[in-house]
């Protein structure tokens, strides 16, 4: 006789979860609690005072022509990509011109007479990938909530790296979030 047998025989109620997740349900709640709270305290230790204020507003008169886009989008992406230990605010910020110039793009293609999209666009002519792209984007979107990261001491792929965790961090601390809001 099969398990779906007797329980349908004894009319039993097969329970939703096991003993262990019962018992070990506290546990993680009080653990997940305690990781959130020492993220918090390693990114407070990677802060670094600096009065430069993040400016998250666009300058729209910077590119009068498609060939400026291109050649200001191959110079900032060649000089990023020659130092591994370039500050993370320079990161943020070519996240902000690429935003920018896919905006632009999408703003004046017909005229500029371009039949692809941004994304093959940017791979083909300017030589920069899809993802290094959406990873500058979205690290550009969190810092214009959270300025206070662009503070952090650490590479943008570790920022990048956690920042899931630190999304958990903030959605959990309220309080935690609000500190990160404020420059």
């Amino acid at each position: 006789m099969e398990e779906k047998d007797v329980v349908k025989k004894w009319n039993l109620v097969k329970p939703a979860s096991d003993l262990y997740t019962v018992i070990c349900k506290g546990r993680r709640n009080k653990l997940q609690k305690r990781v959130l709270n020492d993220l918090h305290h390693y990114l407070c230790g990677k802060l670094v005072e600096s009065d430069e204020v993040f400016d998250s507003s666009v300058d729209n008169n910077r590119y009068s022509t498609k060939d400026d886009m291109i050649v200001y989008l191959k110079e900032k992406y060649k000089t990023l990509g020659e130092k591994t230990n370039i500050l993370l605010r320079e990161h943020v910020k070519f996240g902000k011109e690429l935003k920018r110039a896919g905006k632009e793009f999408m703003k004046h293609r017909k005229k500029w007479c371009i039949n692809d999209k941004w994304e093959k666009w940017i791979v083909t002519i300017v030589g920069i990938s899809n993802s290094y792209v959406r990873r500058h984007i979205q690290m550009y979107d969190f810092a214009k909530i959270y300025p206070k990261l662009l503070k952090l001491n650490i590479t943008f792929t570790e920022l990048f790296k956690m920042k899931t965790r630190i999304e958990n961090l903030f959605s959990e601390n309220k309080d935690a979030a609000e500190e990160w809001k404020n420059v």
